[in-house]
């Protein structure tokens, strides 16, 4: 009898506020669905890309240099990715906001 109640309970459909096991809010990234967080590493380290050469100059109308620190998406990469200090990404972001106030770039 025991058995036959805990089979109906497992088909039925589960509410919002029920604890049983296995109803999990961030959905199944314990069972290693794309929401783990090496999943997210493995997304990253697809665009991770350092500029090796060296930056001398920076000016907004050199596109084939301003390319290398924008996304895809048309957004500005960070430092961390791009490998460049502090200085050298503010004087990206402002070359990159010329170019786009200009139409160069998206």
């Amino acid at each position: 009898m025991a058995a036959l109640k805990e089979e109906k309970a497992n088909n039925m459909p589960r509410r919002s506020g029920d604890s049983r096991q296995g109803s999990s809010r961030r959905g199944d990234a314990k069972r290693g669905d794309a929401r783990g967080k090496r999943d997210r590493e493995n997304e990253f380290s697809e665009r991770k890309t350092r500029v090796t050469e060296k930056i001398t100059e920076i000016d907004f109308r050199d596109l084939n240099l301003l390319r290398k620190f924008v996304t895809p998406h048309g957004k500005i990469m960070p430092s961390r990715l791009t490998g460049i200090s502090a200085k050298q990404q503010r004087k990206i972001a402002q070359a990159i906001q010329r170019a786009r106030v200009m139409g160069l770039m998206p």
